[in-house]
């Protein structure tokens, strides 16, 4: 897509050094003078208490303990107080212009140039080529920690570098020399980095090939930007465009061609919205040269945001996606504004309010492109844009991705009714659960049927030990357990036969689940149609099951945040003290259970308000045969 389109010329096509300006630097005055005065106040008064708290440094005890023990607690939390005090500093020190955060400012960062390496050293035994714990000085690694580190550390260097060549010519030239050496020369030189995509590489710890997912926009675009901020010479200038080229040629080719983030949305930003701004940034260092933006896999890869979203924040989260995401940021705008998408604009304009943008920088840290976002082109973009954007353009009626086996729908053009998700695949997704033949239901952009998401990020989610978190099995999806056997991992497991049919009053999805399960289930036939009735507003999942022998053991699992009562053939689903949804099924076949599952974790607790619900509908006799309907009205 970019290297056989572009193979000409680009070194005369590159942008000087000196015209690359994405945010205005400390010497632009006109810019940093202009900046909202609420925010001046905000950032002075706090950088006033930044600047009594000293910088920790990072023992080599804590880089050997997170190498060791896949525990990186004690790094992180250096580097997350180490990183706001910066941040703030440096935004403080552009607006007030006046030297006196200067000296503590380069404290921080000479800290992290005295850092051996900037990768976040727990996954050290995964990248390394010699698995030790220790950080390698002589293999210098750019992954996600590392690509940020090299992004900010270029950002500071960009804003205020007049003022370090004021106070020492050999500031800049010591900040030059350590991202050069562990992060420009490597990221030309080599192509063994796994997310390179240049060939697959084995996951150790997970025992699977790595799965090409949001390391490579993610890392591209932090990189390059540090390269166009302060990398003087047009030759490597131009061969960093060239090599992100190659590398983001790599990605797109793995990615589906129907645009689905299979990452989930919560992913979606480090990903799609991260390939939109290193596209963006290609063509802003190619002057105009390099535009892919009328690409329509592009497109598509940024409508995804359209047509996942449910209402009121709600977004399709299979994998390890987030649920709620009712601030979604410049990334969604910025996508489309370059792909001149109606709908993400709508969406961005809509769920995003102008207010949201400016708490979340008072409230912050938020970085320093989230931050100048709101201080420089938010207003602008809210003044030109916003008026002109109506809600319902960014709401999605129906759209099946056929290369991801994904079907979404809603009853109509509106956020009120019933939302269906559903999806077929395969348990080799990224950040995959076993959840093939999984589906979700929504009614007024309220959650009925969901799928659990992820809880907060341990060691065991990327090991071996990931499919015994519970959030990880086809148990605890709203999907079926036979005789004991609930779905399995890898690519092998998969939905067969899967077809999607719609028309005017309904669409559906109908696959195979018998590939899911192990042997062992004794399924000769699991067929699943989850269908979205638009005449009767209602959505029904029919399972045709058929055994080797008779067994009472088949349990169908459906996972609710709501409260629940069950009378007979149904199930009320409440909402705030009112009726929201009700699910019918065959009376006299199932005893009928409920499990709850309260959460320590509070990433899950605040996105479905501290529990949510099993609901368990297991046959009461034993059948070899079995086909029976839920329907949610």
């Amino acid at each position: 897509m970019l290297s056989d389109r572009f193979t000409d010329g680009i070194v005369s096509h590159i942008i000087p050094f000196n015209e690359y300006k994405p945010w205005p630097s400390i010497t632009d005055r006109e810019a940093w003078d202009s900046v909202d005065e609420e925010f001046r106040l905000h950032f002075l008064k706090l950088a006033g208490e930044k600047i009594k708290e000293d910088f920790m440094v990072f023992p080599a005890s804590v880089l050997l303990k997170a190498g060791q023990t896949d525990v990186t607690t004690d790094f992180t939390r250096i580097k997350a107080h180490n990183d706001s005090i910066l941040y703030t500093l440096v935004v403080a020190e552009c607006l007030e212009n006046k030297g006196r955060f200067l000296r503590h400012i380069l404290d921080g960062v000479w800290i992290y140039l005295d850092l051996p390496t900037w990768h976040l050293p727990c996954p050290t035994a995964m990248y390394k080529r010699f698995p030790a714990a220790m950080v390698d000085v002589t293999d210098p690694l750019i992954e996600l920690w590392s690509s940020a580190m090299v992004n900010m550390l270029s950002k500071i260097y960009y804003l205020l570098k007049s003022e370090f060549d004021r106070m020492d010519i050999n500031i800049g030239r010591r900040i030059y020399r350590e991202i050069d050496k562990k992060i420009f020369t490597p990221y030309l030189e080599r192509k063994d980095y796994w997310w390179m995509a240049y060939h697959r590489h084995y996951h150790k710890k997970m025992g699977v090939l790595y799965s090409i997912n949001n390391f490579t926009p993610h890392c591209t675009n932090y990189v390059l930007e540090s390269f166009l901020l302060i990398e003087e010479n047009p030759q490597r200038r131009a061969m960093a465009v060239e090599k992100t080229m190659e590398v983001l040629d790599n990605y797109l080719n793995y990615i589906a061609d129907d645009g689905w983030c299979d990452e989930g949305n919560g992913y979606w930003f480090m990903a799609y919205g991260a390939l939109n701004l290193v596209l963006d940034k290609i063509r802003i260092a190619a002057n105009g040269y390099v535009d892919v933006f009328d690409n329509e896999k592009i497109y598509k890869m940024g409508q995804y945001m359209c047509n996942a979203h449910i209402g009121n924040g709600y977004f399709v989260n299979f994998a390890d996606a987030h649920p709620v995401n009712r601030m979604i940021g410049n990334m969604v705008i910025e996508y489309g504004m370059n792909t001149d998408n109606a709908g993400l604009k709508a969406l961005a304009f809509n769920v995003s309010k102008r207010n949201d943008f400016r708490k979340a920088v008072l409230d912050g840290p938020v970085g320093f492109d989230k931050a100048f976002f709101v201080m420089f082109k938010l207003d602008d973009l809210y003044n030109r844009y916003s008026r002109f954007s109506d809600e319902s353009d960014g709401i999605v009626t129906e759209h099946y991705y056929s290369d991801s086996e994904v079907l979404v729908a809603r009853e109509n053009k509106s956020y009120r009714g019933l939302y269906l998700a559903c999806k077929g695949g395969h348990n080799d997704e990224n950040h995959n659960h076993n959840d093939v033949g999984n589906f979700i239901v929504y009614k007024n952009a309220e959650p009925v049927l969901v799928d659990p998401g992820v809880e907060s990020y341990i060691p065991d989610t990327f090991n071996k030990n990931r499919y015994k978190l519970w959030t990880m099995q086809s148990k605890y999806h709203n999907l079926a357990t036979v005789n004991g056997v609930m779905q399995k991992e890898t690519r092998r497991f998969k939905a067969r036969n899967v077809e999607y049919r719609t028309d005017e009053s309904s669409c559906g999805l109908s696959m195979s689940l018998k590939s899911a399960y192990e042997k062992s289930s004794g399924l000769i036939k699991y067929n699943r149609r989850v269908e979205f009735d638009r005449r009767f507003n209602q959505i029904k999942c029919t399972d045709d099951i058929e055994l080797s022998e008779k067994s009472n053991d088949i349990e169908f699992s459906f996972m609710t945040p709501c409260r629940t009562s069950i009378c007979n053939d149904t199930v009320v689903f409440y909402t705030n003290g009112r009726e929201l949804a009700r699910m019918e099924f065959e009376s006299g076949l199932f005893n009928v259970s409920e499990e709850i599952i309260e959460f320590r974790d509070g990433k899950l607790s605040g996105e479905w308000n501290h529990y949510l619900k099993r609901l368990s509908f297991k046959i009461n006799k034993p059948m070899s045969e079995l086909k029976t309907s839920f329907i949610i009205s």
